[in-house]
């Protein structure tokens, strides 16, 4: 088994599910791909909506996420998908468009410190999952077919292809060695990419690191 050397970005923040409101009192359970997922943090209700804490939903979905705690926004990407948002602002970016929020980000304090509040709605359509609420059950669904977090999608790199990969919240050249078609998680790669100093490195990282190339691509985005 491999793991990526790169870590996952600061994830500190929480995520909005927009949905009806469950009843008083009740706490909403997630269930992904048929499993009960264990919630660390409760819900909250806000605007007539359910919040739940973004770093669960985004471990779900296998989301990078950068935190900008200056400027209060966040960027989050896997593989091909990428999302901007900023506190207090309805607006968001999705793969470079404009899509309008259900309700804006705002942050909300809980014990271990604040965090981003986003639509889960949102989120989760933007990165490929469905979601659905049952009412009678209390319930949010996530199905998470068509993300590559199944044991039953296939690698969509080959050996040999260019890549760009995400680094430090940084897209960079590199090109696919080896191609690694697990059945129990999602598929990872051996790249080979070069430093600014001109060194070689080679790095085995999951698909969410990678994205096919894109012109004009510079920075984060």
């Amino acid at each position: 088994m491999f793991r990526t050397h790169i870590a996952a970005g600061l994830l500190a923040g929480l995520v909005v599910i927009s949905m009806p409101v469950p009843a008083r009192g009740a706490e909403i359970e997630v269930h992904v791909d048929g499993r009960r997922k264990d919630v660390r943090f409760p819900p909250i209700l806000r605007g007539g909506r359910t919040l739940v804490h973004l770093r669960e939903a985004f471990e779900v979905l296998g989301v990078v996420v950068k935190w900008d705690p200056t400027a209060q926004s966040l960027q989050a990407w896997r593989s091909e998908n990428e999302v901007s948002l900023r506190v207090g602002s309805a607006m968001a970016l999705v793969n470079g468009k404009q899509v309008q929020l259900d309700q804006p980000p705002i942050m909300h304090p809980y014990p271990r410190g604040e965090g981003m509040v986003v639509p889960m709605r949102f989120i989760s359509q933007s990165f490929g999952a469905a979601v659905r609420y049952d009412e009678k059950e209390n319930r949010v669904y996530i199905n998470t077919a068509g993300t590559g977090l199944r044991d039953d999608e296939k690698p969509i790199h080959t050996v040999g292809a260019s890549v760009e990969y995400l680094a430090a919240g940084k897209w960079v050249p590199a090109r696919v060695k080896k191609v690694y078609d697990w059945n129990d998680k999602e598929d990872s790669y051996t790249i080979e990419f070069s430093e600014r100093s001109g060194r070689t490195l080679q790095a085995t990282v999951m698909r969410r690191f990678l994205r096919r190339p894109r012109a004009g691509a510079t920075g984060g985005s």
